[in-house]
């Protein structure tokens, strides 16, 4: 049983098939993008390549890699490309750096961000009880200019708001 070995039209290596033989004549049938020569063994890394008269190895470069530097996924079409600058892992986090052979993370950035938010959140919330408070001033203050009693509902709200104020102003302070 003779082989057949199948490349793309760049001359990439696809696969093998058992060859057939003609009823004619009783030769082999060599497809085209097709040889009898077979490729070399094709190791971890690495893509066979034809040019019409020899396989050569190659390193395959091809796919989904992630930039050291700017943790960005890179999508590489080229065989042998230069990906010194890049790796197959992908980051875990947002604060992941590459330390020449592996990601870390930088928990001192990653907890720095963390408060960071949590304090615009406070703040956020803050924001809210304060515009909430606004509206239940108004109406008190339209009230009074009417020469009427506040409404028990805008009394009330504007004593929880600020109660809820005095709690997000001590998280600021922490």
């Amino acid at each position: 049983m003779e082989l057949i070995y199948h490349y793309d039209a760049q001359g990439m290596y696809k696969g093998r098939t058992e060859a057939r033989i003609s009823p004619r004549d009783g030769e082999i049938i060599v497809p085209a993008n097709a040889t009898r020569v077979a490729p070399p063994e094709i190791g971890t890394g690495e893509c066979a390549r034809w040019n019409g008269k020899e396989w050569s190895l190659a390193k395959e470069t091809r796919g989904e890699w992630y930039h050291t530097e700017t943790r960005e996924k890179v999508i590489v079409g080229d065989i042998d490309a230069d990906v010194s600058a890049l790796t197959r892992t992908a980051p875990l986090t947002d604060f992941d750096y590459w330390t020449g052979t592996r990601w870390e993370t930088d928990f001192a950035a990653q907890e720095a961000y963390n408060k960071e938010v949590a304090d615009l959140v406070v703040l956020a919330d803050l924001e809210c009880i304060d515009a909430a408070s606004i509206r239940s001033i108004r109406s008190i203050l339209v009230a009074l200019a009417d020469n009427k009693k506040p409404a028990d509902a805008d009394v009330a709200a504007l004593k929880e708001k600020e109660s809820s104020a005095a709690v997000t102003r001590e998280k600021i302070k922490k």
